[in-house]
């Protein structure tokens, strides 16, 4: 985890953050319609949640960045993950995560 954090740390020096848009795909059925909930996570999200956020929390070292879109199912828990990074007020529906179109760089 700490050469993860140094890349990322890395990436926060030397981008033009407010150009960067970094989107994570964990799953490829998550490209459909999903409205974020409110407030928060349901009680049984917790627990999925967890590893997530552990892993993304170096993340936040880029807050500012244009956009950080989460592709997850299910996506309550993209949306929330999206926000810890970005900020509570971020939709990414509404700054286009669903017109984001996907990279095919490592698919075979």
């Amino acid at each position: 985890m700490t050469e993860w954090r140094k890349a990322i740390d890395l990436l926060a020096r030397t981008l033009d953050l407010p150009n960067l848009t970094l989107t994570l795909d964990f799953d490829s059925a998550s490209y459909r319609r999903v409205e974020c909930p409110s407030p928060g996570p349901l009680p049984h999200d917790v627990e999925l949640l967890d590893p997530y956020q552990r892993m993304l929390q170096p993340f936040s070292a880029l807050r500012g960045m244009g956009d950080f879109f989460v592709r997850l199912t299910p996506g309550r828990l993209a949306c929330l993950l999206e926000k810890s990074i970005m900020g509570e007020d971020y939709d990414a529906v509404a700054n286009g995560k669903l017109q984001h179109r996907r990279k095919l760089w490592n698919h075979r």
